[in-house]
């Protein structure tokens, strides 16, 4: 019996050995930025469990972005301490029954997605107006909307009893928001690989490891 404890003891042990040690071998900066960088791309992996997410474009300027890390098997998941205001999905404004369904599209802070096109049942297209709203006579069953780059975000409606809905849908400009909500990277030989949401695939090359000397920020 005690044998039996002793085991137990002794594979819990190693288990969090093994994590500790895993995670520590995260922990660093990732990216180097070179001389008089015109762009540039920086995550510092921090021990206590924190990330500083560093993007800067001559054009466009510099933003760092902090929240939370933590790993699941070979990918690294990052969370900002701000989030937005909504989660995605769809919300019935208006329960009464209507033949002609008035639909809105909003981003998760609420700003509306005007001129983008729609796609309902998976055959009619429609094109939303300046404030993200469009018509439509029929039941609906799905709804696809698409950024300008090709981005889609899919719906299943399960009711016909609405006559508003509003959709609260992903940020459609790739990395530009202020937030990453369980944004993921892949950990692969000593590189962090981004998770590119406009190609639907990670990056081919990462964000290789490299001193904590060679922070840009």
């Amino acid at each position: 019996m005690n044998k039996y404890i002793l085991t137990i003891v002794s594979v819990s042990f190693l288990m969090l050995s093994f994590f500790h040690t895993n995670k520590k071998s995260i922990v660093g900066l990732y990216g180097k930025c070179g001389k008089s960088y015109m762009a540039c791309t920086q995550i510092d992996i921090k021990e206590d469990s924190t990330f500083e997410y560093y993007v800067f474009y001559d054009v466009g300027g510099a933003s760092i972005k902090k929240g939370n890390w933590k790993v699941s098997k070979d990918t690294l998941i990052l969370n900002t301490f701000n989030q937005p205001k909504f989660e995605r999905g769809y919300h019935i404004l208006d329960s009464s029954y209507s033949d002609i369904k008035e639909i809105y599209f909003l981003d998760r802070d609420s700003i509306p997605l005007h001129y983008n096109t729609v796609v309902i049942n998976q055959t009619d297209s429609l094109f939303l107006d300046a404030n993200g709203i469009a018509k439509y006579k029929l039941p609906i069953n799905d709804v696809q909307i698409f950024g300008l780059n090709g981005q889609k975000n899919t719906f299943t409606i399960k009711t016909e009893n609405y006559s508003k809905i509003v959709f609260f849908v992903d940020d459609f400009i790739c990395h530009s928001q202020d937030y990453l909500t369980n944004e993921k990277l892949l950990i692969e030989n000593n590189s962090l690989k981004p998770y590119y949401h406009c190609h639907n695939k990670f990056a081919d090359k990462g964000l290789k490891k490299t001193s904590i000397k060679n922070k840009a920020f």
